[in-house]
């Protein structure tokens, strides 16, 4: 080959080099020029590092950020659970005394009719007795008891006879089989006259007193 050949060669090499790296030079210069998108949060890139925590920790974090965590716009407030009513307060139970049976001769007084004419009068007598009794009452019974108290009162006064007769008693249960008696009796004390007259020994309206008895036999514990 001949030297002018040569040279023309290396010319051309030398005019082609330039313009590859004029090419390249410029490439390098569109990509700085361009604009570098960030990184998505989705996607991080392989520098990023990921710490974990442990689970209990974690699961505490997780609860705070619940708590913490502001409602969504536009959701509606939560709203409270309503609060059961309170129970009504129970009933006081209170216990009353049994009722008491009472029962009375009646309003007005009341003489035996087999008595005979009054001579003399010595006052009112009067006795408030409690009888406790059991398993029965008898009414009758009771008043007996008591009217002979007042005709021990009226003989002290110088009587032999009662006239003019009111006598009440009310019966109360007491315990199992046990009742109370109360008796009130009033009478006058008479004098009467004649041979042979004496007291009937006996209260007046026994029918009425009947009314409010127990059947039974009846056993006095006590009487004052």
């Amino acid at each position: 080959m001949k030297l002018h050949q040569v040279v023309s060669i290396h010319g051309l090499v030398q005019r082609w080099r330039q313009h590859s790296d004029k090419g390249s030079n410029a490439g390098k210069e569109k990509d700085l020029n361009e604009p570098v998108a960030p990184p998505s949060p989705k996607s991080p890139s392989k520098r990023s590092v990921q710490i974990s925590e442990p689970p209990e920790v974690a699961r505490a974090n997780k609860g705070k950020r619940r708590k913490t965590e502001p409602p969504a716009a536009g959701s509606a407030p939560a709203v409270p659970q309503a609060s059961l009513p309170s129970p009504p307060p129970s009933p006081r139970i209170t216990f009353r005394p049994r009722p008491a049976n009472r029962c009375s001769s009646g309003g007005s007084p009341i003489s035996h009719p087999e008595l005979g004419e009054i001579f003399r009068r010595y006052g009112t007598v009067y006795v408030n007795e409690t009888f406790e009794c059991t398993d029965a009452v008898d009414p009758v019974r009771l008043l007996t008891l008591s009217r002979k108290t007042l005709l021990s009162d009226a003989r002290a006064r110088g009587g032999n006879a009662l006239a003019d007769e009111v006598w009440e008693y009310t019966v109360s249960k007491r315990g199992k089989n046990g009742y109370t008696v109360k008796v009130e009796y009033t009478a006058t004390a008479v004098l009467m006259k004649g041979e042979g007259i004496t007291d009937p020994q006996k209260p007046v309206a026994i029918e009425i007193a009947k009314t409010k008895g127990i059947n039974g036999l009846m056993t006095v514990t006590s009487r004052h």
